[in-house]
């Protein structure tokens, strides 16, 4: 990785188009319903109710089923949950909000994949790390984590694992005991 942190606003526009691209190609499953997992987690999950307390997202599954239970599923996901319960808050049952949240997420995580391209490529190469944005925006295979609601798990991991390592390389390219080594 290079060491030089900054990023060029040539790497920032080169984002926001990654961006756009993945807003425009995925725009597409805003006119969808709930399907197939969505039922469960969405339209029976109480947990998303403004009458049920937050602190039912920390205790119970992905699912609404206390942890504690054997039929629970045992998936813990409390900040996927928490999305969905301020889309509820915000739409009700209605699902385009719930695909506009997944949508600008997966946005979201182009915009940073391109921010760690120049991190890999260094930020004079603009055109590698945009292809790649561009590769990653479009590419098939997020289709499932978009599309249906619940994939939001996984983009919401792309999207922390980015931030974190993004910040990662920036504090050991400050970092005066490492020299900016980075890994």
């Amino acid at each position: 990785l290079h060491n030089n942190f900054t990023i060029s606003n040539s790497q920032t526009l080169s984002g926001i188009a990654c961006f756009a691209v993945a807003a425009l190609v995925y725009s597409n499953s805003l006119s969808c319903g709930f399907c197939f997992d969505d039922h469960s987690a969405i339209l029976e999950n109480v947990d998303l109710r403004p009458g049920s307390p937050w602190s039912n997202l920390l205790r119970n599954d992905f699912w609404g089923t206390p942890m504690h239970v054997e039929g629970s599923h045992k998936s813990y996901r409390p900040l996927t949950v928490a999305t969905f319960r301020l889309n509820y808050l915000l739409h009700g049952l209605e699902p385009t909000g719930y695909h506009l949240a997944n949508v600008l997420l997966h946005g979201a995580v182009c915009f940073l994949y391109v921010q760690l391209c120049a991190l890999v490529f260094g930020r004079e190469a603009v055109w590698p790390s945009l292809m790649a944005g561009l590769l990653f925006a479009v590419h098939p295979i997020h289709t499932e984590a978009v599309t249906g609601v619940v994939g939001r798990a996984d983009v919401i991991c792309g999207l922390l694992f980015l931030i974190s390592f993004i910040s990662y390389q920036k504090f050991v390219a400050v970092s005066p005991t490492n020299k900016g080594s980075g890994l």
